[in-house]
């Protein structure tokens, strides 16, 4: 019993000693994604045009791709002239200029991918040749939704 007893205390102090380790890489990790999505947005626009940005947004695809495309995670950027969003592992830039722009709503899915419990900011545009649309999930898509909307007026 006593084997028992210091087996599940040594795999206890393990699991634990893991998860704190776990918890310190994600945090650190997470840090720096928003640090470089900071530094990204910069590069492409001069802070006093940046009128919303969220360094980690995740994309969920352009309709025009089809369903086969992988979510990624990079910064979304608004200015009054452009919706611009790079992705941070494959520097894929999408822009959108907000002329073009044709709705915007909140969605609970796109393309088949969702987030349960969780509003995905949805964007219709034109472009040259037809109407795309793209879906993010943002901290505060109902604020996004606004601020689009206001531009747009």
């Amino acid at each position: 019993m006593e084997g028992l007893t210091l087996g599940l205390t040594i795999a206890a102090a393990v699991i634990i000693v893991v998860g704190v380790g776990l918890g310190i890489v994600f945090s650190v990790f997470f840090q720096n994604m928003k640090s470089a999505g900071m530094e990204r947005i910069q590069e492409q626009f001069p802070t006093e045009e940046i009128v919303r940005s969220e360094q980690t947004a995740n994309f969920l695809g352009l309709k025009s791709r089809g369903r086969g495309q992988i979510r990624g995670n990079g910064v979304l950027a608004l200015t009054r002239k452009e919706l611009w969003f790079s992705r941070f592992v494959i520097r894929d830039d999408i822009s959108i200029p907000t002329e073009s722009i044709q709705e915007v709503r909140l969605v609970d899915s796109h393309l088949g991918k969702r987030i349960f419990g969780r509003q995905l900011l949805y964007v219709c545009f034109l472009t040259s040749d037809t109407i795309d649309a793209a879906a993010w999930l943002v901290a505060d898509p109902y604020g996004w939704k606004r601020v689009i909307d206001l531009i747009k007026e």
